[in-house]
């Protein structure tokens, strides 16, 4: 018992523990996950078709063939793990540049609808949500703000 603890239950279990390592590594590190990954899968491979070889062949499923299809099974799925997210992601910031987009394509198209009279010499008529006058070029009303006292000159009491 001892020997097949040593020589293929603890390499095993090791192997689908360094493959959980993955889930701590940033998502955005693709290179070192996928190596990670693939590495851990081939090294599965390689220690359960080395476990078969030494083992005689028999017609009936043995326990350390469930373990090694086990082991495999999480390695493989940490790295299906990734693969899942990684496309999520990617939709993710699709449709988030897609909104960003969409809503820039909209703002553009409110500020081309608006109605200019600047052949009447009235200027643009730019009209703020709160229902306040924006500045527009040929308003004198709408001009820089006046100083204090510029403004106290133009005021007048009645």
């Amino acid at each position: 018992m001892g020997y097949y603890l040593i020589q293929m239950y603890i390499p095993s279990l090791l192997i689908v523990i360094l493959s959980w390592v993955s889930f701590w590594i940033n998502m955005d590190a693709a290179p070192a996950r996928v190596a990670l990954g693939i590495t851990t899968v081939l090294t599965m491979t390689t220690q359960s078709s080395g476990s078969r070889a030494s083992l005689p062949k028999v017609s009936y499923v043995k326990a350390i063939d469930i373990w090694m299809a086990v082991c495999l099974l999480f390695v493989f799925s940490a790295l299906l793990e990734y693969a899942a997210v990684n496309f999520v992601s990617r939709q993710h910031k699709e449709l988030l540049r897609f909104r960003r987009k969409r809503k820039k394509n909209k703002d553009d198209d409110a500020r081309e609808s608006q109605f200019s009279f600047t052949a009447y010499g009235v200027g643009p008529c730019l009209q703020a949500k709160d229902g306040v006058a924006q500045k527009g070029p040929n308003n004198p009303a709408q001009a820089a703000p006046k100083s204090p006292d510029e403004m106290r000159k133009n005021f007048s009491y009645s």
